[in-house]
């Protein structure tokens, strides 16, 4: 029986496969992740890390070659085990996603209003007698201006931004308890960008909405949601709260993305950080951890085997030689100056802090994460 303190829902072991002249390659991998009741969920990654895929395969609307394989857990129920009529009822109503590309989400031969309330005709049917009224005042939430004229335009009548006005405004329609919001701000300038943020927080608020937030814009993550996800190359590599993440990265990759953000540029620098390499292609993925071609940490059990879930619930990484945190901790009865990291136990701890015996302090992270106890102090 379910209880206010499970998740709205969780992803178990989550894979979106496709099959390409005859070979099967994996774009999602053993993804595990979960959103709990009314919180702000950022997911964030490189382009081609799967993110969108990831959104998609939740609505069970992942492209016609894909196959899907895991649990996605929504009150409990195992959304790819429930009928396409319940699938269809579901979405929009229960769960509603705004897409990244409002061109081609919206249909081109259908005044905008028209497919707007077609939301409440399907999922609020008792809404009958003011549906006009509920999208039009949605409508002007979201920013549009007269918006009693632009409820009979069509798609290609408006400006980009107004397009993603739009889709924000349908995704709103049906008061659902998740919303999928990919890239929701993307063609929205600064001012109106704060507006929707604002627009959505309050939503979220109100309704006990749940928001999974998928986004290239680290900055608008670290504002708007609770707890972050990153991915990469179809793999979930690390998950915090916002404030532990941005302040103590454990992932070299997750380092990597908040140098290369232009609020990481110091003054006097004019160059930002960058990641060497690209994202790998689905077909040629590497063996082992996919950021070991690209990482400068990078050693042989990260060339071998994925690494496992190190850390605990409040903060977790997939690494072999996750980052370290400085603390002050306690070795016999002297307290030190020490370094440690998620991996093991929260009191696990090493009396090193000079760069010169970091290959020590891999090796202890590895064996901390196969199960073996070190014995470097």
């Amino acid at each position: 029986m379910l209880t206010s303190n499970d998740p709205l829902l969780a992803l178990s072991d989550l894979s979106v496969r496709f099959t390409l002249r005859g070979s099967t390659f994996s774009a999602v991998r053993s993804l595990s992740l979960t959103i709990p009741r009314s919180t702000i969920v950022g997911l964030v990654g490189e382009s081609g890390c799967g993110k969108s895929l990831t959104a998609r395969a939740i609505l069970r609307l992942p492209p016609q070659n894909a196959s899907l394989s895991g649990q996605i857990l929504f009150h409990g129920a195992n959304l790819l085990d429930v009928p396409e009529e319940a699938m269809r009822a579901l979405r929009g109503r229960h769960i509603s996603m705004i897409f990244q590309e409002p061109q081609t989400a919206l249909n081109p031969v259908l005044t905008v209003g028209h497919q707007a309330q077609e939301v409440l005709e399907i999922h609020r049917p008792d809404t009958k007698n003011a549906m006009r009224e509920r999208v039009l005042e949605l409508f002007s939430q979201v920013g549009i201006p007269n918006a009693d004229l632009r409820y009979a335009s069509y798609p290609h009548e408006l400006s980009g931004g107004m397009r993603q006005r739009v889709m924000i405004a349908m995704s709103l329609l049906g008061d659902p308890e998740l919303l999928l919001a990919d890239e929701p701000t993307t063609a929205l300038d600064a001012t109106m960008r704060q507006q929707i943020l604002f627009l959505l927080l309050e939503q979220s608020a109100a309704r006990g909405m749940s928001i999974l937030c998928i986004s290239h814009d680290l900055d608008l993550v670290r504002s708007f949601a609770e707890t972050v996800a990153v991915m990469y190359a179809g793999r979930l590599v690390e998950q915090a709260s916002v404030a532990e993440l941005f302040s103590h990265p454990l992932h070299p990759y997750t380092k990597g993305l908040l140098a290369a953000s232009p609020s990481a540029l110091k003054p006097g620098v004019r160059r930002l950080t960058t990641i060497p390499g690209a994202v790998p292609q689905l077909t040629a993925m590497p063996k082992g951890c996919p950021f070991a071609p690209r990482c400068s940490l990078a050693s042989d059990p990260c060339r071998k085997d994925f690494p496992p879930r190190c850390g605990d619930a409040s903060h977790a990484v997939y690494c072999w030689n996750p980052l370290w945190v400085h603390v002050t901790c306690s070795v016999g009865q002297k307290k030190v100056s020490a370094q440690r990291t998620y991996c093991g136990q929260k009191k696990s701890c090493w009396a090193w802090t000079d760069e010169r015996s970091l290959p020590f302090a891999k090796l202890s992270v590895w064996l901390m994460c196969t199960g073996w106890t070190s014995h470097f102090l």
